[in-house]
C-alpha cells in the first residue's frame, strides 16, 4: 500500500475511535447521575403527583429505596433509562413518565417494517414495507415472536414500561409500539432478527424472519391498509345533507380561520358528524374557539385539583399526635391537600350571531381521543344537540410538570387533576360514548361513522328543523 494509502486508512481509523470515544462519552452515566435522576423524578412525583388514590396499596418511598439499587446495577445508558421507565410506569398514569434522549432510543430501538394495530387484546398487520408486502398480507394476525405468544412477550417486555392511565391504552400502545419512547411489541435492539408467526386471512400460517431496521416511518414506501389524515381539519359531504368534519389534532391556531372559511357551506348541512377518534389533543383554546360556532349558551370546562405544598403547615401536622392545634395541619404532612381550580367558562357570546352553526351533531370519539380533544367533549356533553359515538376516550388530560434527565433525558409529572364540572372523574376512565360502537380497522365499513349518520338521520326533516328551532336561545 503506498503512503497515501496509509495516511487515509489512519486517517479513517483516527475518525471510528474519535466517534467511538464521543459516542462512549454520551452514554457515560456516573453514580451520582444516576442517583440524582431517579431522586428528582421520586422526589417531584412527592410532592406534585395527583393520583395517589389510583394506584392504592403503593408505597412510594418503599419502591425508591428499591429502584435505588437496580438504577446502580444498569450496565448502561439505555438500560438505565428502562430502570427508569419502570419506575415510572408504576404509577399508572399517561402523563407521569420518564422519555428516553431521542438519540439514545434511535442507537438501541428498532421496528422491522411492520405496523401492527391492537383489536380485542390480538395484533394484526395494517402496513408493511413494499419489500414485504407480497409475503405478509394485510389484516394477517400475529400469533408468536420467535415461538412465543404475543401476550407473553408483552406481559414481560413491553407493558412493564408504559406508564398509562387505562388498560386499554396500555394494549393500544403497547401493541402499536412507539419508537420515541423505546417500546412495542416488534422492538428489539438494531439490525436484530425475529422470526414472526402470523395466521393468515385466509387461515394458514406462516413463518417469517424479519429484521429490525426501521427507525421510523418516512424513508420507506409502506403499503397500509389505514391511511392517516395529514391536514389538522378535513371536510366533506356524506349522504343525505350530512356535513362530515374531521378534527385531527388541536394543535394548529390557523384552524379557527380554516374552519371559518367553511362556514358558508356548512350552513347547508342537514346535519353535522364530527370525528375525534385520531385525535391526541393540543391547546384547550382552539377548543373554545371551536366550539363557539356551535353554542348559544356559555359551557363550562373541565374543574381540577392540584396538590398544595405548604412547608410550615407541614411542620405543625408533624406534631399532630402531641398537640390539640397541629391536628388540622395533618393533611399538610401526609400531602393529601388540594387546591381547586375552577372551570373556565366558554362565553358563547364571543362569537358573533351569525357565524353560528346549530344543528344535530355526533361526535365519534375512541381510545386515540385526548388532552384537549377530551376538553371538547367536556364541553360538547353540556349540549343537548350533541352526542357521542364509538368507544370510550383515552382517559388522558391534565397538565403534567416537565424536567430534565441526565443526558438529554425527559420526565414529566402529572401535577392537575382534572375532572368534570361536577367533579367526577375520567381521567384513568375515559370519556363514555352515549352509543357504544367497537372501532374495527379490519373491517371494510366504519361501523362507527354508519351509526352516527343512523342516528343523525333517524327523523324526519321537519322534526329536525323543530330541534334546531328549539335550539335558539
Amino acid at each position: 500500500m503506498n503512503s497515501t494509502g496509509n495516511f487515509v486508512s489512519l486517517l479513517v481509523a483516527l475518525i471510528l475511535t474519535v466517534c467511538h470515544t464521543f459516542a462512549r462519552a454520551q452514554e457515560e452515566l456516573t453514580t451520582a447521575d444516576k442517583l440524582y435522576g431517579l431522586s428528582q423524578f421520586w422526589k417531584e412525583v412527592s410532592y406534585n403527583f395527583v393520583y395517589f388514590d389510583q394506584v392504592e396499596g403503593i408505597d412510594w418511598d418503599e419502591i425508591y429505596k428499591a429502584y435505588l439499587t437496580e438504577v446502580l446495577e444498569s450496565d448502561n445508558a439505555f438500560e438505565y433509562y428502562r430502570v427508569m421507565k419502570k419506575f415510572a410506569a408504576l404509577l399508572k398514569d399517561g402523563g407521569t413518565r420518564v422519555d428516553f434522549p431521542r438519540w439514545l432510543s434511535e442507537r438501541y430501538i428498532a421496528f422491522p417494517g411492520i405496523q401492527l394495530i391492537e383489536v380485542d387484546h390480538k395484533a394484526y398487520v395494517v402496513a408493511v414495507v413494499e419489500e414485504l408486502g407480497g409475503r405478509i398480507p394485510l389484516k394477517s394476525q400475529l400469533l408468536a415472536i420467535d415461538g412465543e405468544p404475543i401476550q407473553a412477550v408483552l406481559e414481560r417486555e413491553v407493558f412493564p414500561y408504559i406508564s398509562s392511565s387505562t388498560e386499554a391504552w396500555k394494549w393500544y400502545e403497547g401493541v402499536r409500539g412507539d419508537m420515541a419512547r423505546g417500546y412495542g411489541l416488534l422492538a428489539g435492539p438494531r439490525d436484530s432478527r425475529a422470526t414472526l408467526t402470523f395466521e393468515l386471512p385466509d387461515g394458514t400460517l406462516l413463518e417469517e424472519e424479519v429484521t429490525r431496521d426501521i427507525t421510523g416511518l418516512s424513508g420507506s414506501d409502506w403499503v397500509s391498509l389505514i391511511d392517516l389524515p395529514d391536514d389538522t381539519i378535513e371536510f366533506q359531504w356524506l349522504d343525505d345533507g350530512v356535513a362530515y368534519l374531521t378534527f385531527n389534532s388541536f394543535t394548529d391556531p390557523d384552524m379557527i380561520n380554516q374552519f371559518r372559511a367553511m362556514l358558508d357551506e356548512l350552513g347547508n348541512a342537514r346535519a353535522l358528524i364530527i370525528d375525534l377518534r385520531h385525535n391526541a389533543g393540543g391547546n384547550t383554546l382552539i377548543v373554545e374557539d371551536l366550539l363557539g360556532f356551535m353554542t348559544y349558551r356559555d359551557l363550562l370546562g373541565a374543574k381540577s385539583r392540584t396538590r398544595i405544598n405548604n412547608s410550615v403547615y407541614r411542620a405543625f401536622g408533624g406534631f399532630s399526635d402531641l398537640f390539640e392545634f397541629a391536628k388540622e395541619y395533618e393533611p399538610y404532612a401526609t400531602g393529601e391537600v388540594f387546591g381547586e381550580i375552577e372551570s373556565d367558562v366558554l362565553v358563547s357570546d364571543e362569537t358573533n350571531m351569525e357565524e353560528k352553526i346549530i344543528m344535530p351533531t355526533a361526535v365519534l370519539i375512541g381510545i386515540e381521543t385526548s388532552g384537549a380533544a377530551e376538553d371538547f367533549l367536556i364541553y360538547a356533553s353540556q349540549l343537548p344537540h350533541f352526542i357521542f359515538v364509538g368507544e370510550p376516550s383515552n382517559g388522558n388530560s391534565g397538565q403534567s410538570l416537565y424536567f430534565g434527565m441526565p443526558l438529554g433525558g425527559e420526565a414529566s409529572v402529572r401535577a392537575k387533576r382534572d375532572t368534570f364540572p361536577d367533579g367526577s372523574d375520567y381521567i384513568g376512565l375515559g370519556i363514555q360514548p352515549h352509543v357504544p360502537v367497537n372501532w374495527d380497522p379490519l373491517s371494510d365499513k366504519d361501523e362507527t361513522l354508519l351509526k352516527a349518520q343512523e342516528i343523525i338521520l333517524n327523523e324526519d326533516i321537519n322534526s329536525i328543523k323543530e330541534k334546531r328551532t328549539a335550539m335558539l336561545p
